[in-house]
């Protein structure tokens, strides 16, 4: 008897909700069996708490309205705690985009006036420092990767994601990284931009074979490299040979202007992806990225072992730091699954959280150079017979 009343009266409850129930008599023709039932703000019933009272669904409408009222109540109330998360969620992520952009931009200009086309050209006239970095980035990375994939079994949206970011080189941050790291801050400019024009090219050769389906648009790439990266950076370069004065004003300011950027970056995206790092840990994401970026800091900086520190500093994190944007754009034109773009989000977080310390590390073990002392200037004794 009472799973048939329970049975007509979810029927009821139902036709109620969807506006056909007829209205009854008296509520108090309704309370022989206590139903506990929840409308839920997803529209579903919820066994658990008592809302109304209902007996064989014949005389029940009044007390299923009084149901209708308090699910309308909470559907509401839970649909607004939705809405401010998702709002709160879209305003931290306004805010990681803007910080992101106006690091890239800032750094970007900041390099500029503080450098000139030659300074930034004179590095790249090394012909072996300039094979060993490309043999760096377009071969042994993309080999390493093929190496941890083949040590640890990852998912396949995974292992896209690892793939995509070894096939993208230049990235953004590297003069920051120099720069923290004491380097030649020329040279990584230099390299930062050789290895973006190379991508460009390398991606679209490169991805049809070794991802099956893959199809990439050069442009798509560049054109975001050019209007964040290279415009801000001509233009700048610019400034500092035409108004050299005024280049020395501003490149401080740009300078701190990127340092607050990317440490609001750093904070907002972690507190974004902290979810997507903790899902990653038991999936061996988390394992394949930081192998990934030891082993490509530790070629690089093998490779640079025949440099100045300063050029050696910026070998190993110009191989380690990847291309994120690149792969993303590549990513997101390709792939539907949503795991490959977080793939490659905890990498370009957890780039940043290793290598920062590494430059930091770095830029402590490199000496200040030792003042010249000036000669004394020799004091001309009085002639005789004065």
């Amino acid at each position: 008897m009472k799973q048939s009343a329970i049975r007509l009266a979810y029927r009821s409850m139902i036709k109620l909700l969807e506006g056909e129930a007829a209205a009854g008599t008296l509520p108090t023709h309704s309370s022989a069996t206590l139903l506990p039932i929840e409308r839920t703000w997803a529209g579903g019933l919820k066994v658990g708490k008592i809302d109304a009272m209902t007996s064989e669904g014949v005389n029940d409408a009044p007390a299923l309205k009084k149901v209708n009222r308090t699910c309308k109540r909470k559907a509401l109330f839970a649909c607004n705690k939705e809405e401010q998360l998702m709002t709160l969620i879209e305003f931290f992520g306004a805010i990681a985009k803007l910080s992101g952009l106006t690091f890239v931009v800032a750094s970007m200009v900041a390099m500029g006036l503080s450098l000139t086309m030659s300074q930034i050209i004179a590095p790249l006239r090394n012909v072996r420092l300039v094979i060993l970095s490309l043999l760096a980035n377009f071969v042994l990375v993309p080999l390493i990767a093929y190496v941890i994939l083949r040590v640890i079994p990852l998912a396949e949206p995974l292992r896209i994601g690892l793939i995509l970011l070894a096939t993208a080189a230049g990235a953004p941050f590297l003069p920051k990284l120099a720069q923290v790291a004491k380097g030649n801050i020329a040279f990584s400019v230099g390299l930062m931009v050789l290895l973006m024009v190379v991508t460009i090219i390398y991606m679209p050769l490169v991805l049809p074979l070794v991802l099956s389906g893959v199809a990439v648009d050069p442009w798509a790439i560049a054109q975001s490299l050019i209007v964040l990266m290279l415009l801000p950076l001509g233009i700048a370069l610019f400034i500092r040979a035409k108004l050299p004065e005024t280049a020395a004003t501003y490149q401080p300011v740009m300078n701190k202007v990127s340092s607050v950027a990317i440490l609001i970056l750093l904070v907002v995206g972690l507190s974004l992806n902290l979810s997507n790092i903790l899902g990653l840990i038991g999936s061996g994401g988390i394992l394949a990225l930081l192998l990934f970026l030891i082993a490509t800091f530790a070629i690089g900086f093998v490779l640079g072992l025949r440099d100045d520190a300063g050029v050696r500093s910026v070998m190993g994190l110009g191989t380690a730091q990847r291309n994120i944007s690149a792969a993303i754009v590549v990513g997101a034109s390709n792939f539907t699954d949503p795991t490959v773009i977080t793939m490659l989000l905890v990498a370009g977080i957890l780039g940043l959280l290793l290598l920062m310390p590494i430059a930091h590390l770095l830029g402590n073990r490199v000496k200040a150079p030792t003042p010249v002392a000036e000669p004394a200037t020799p004091v001309s004794e009085p002639a005789a017979g004065l």
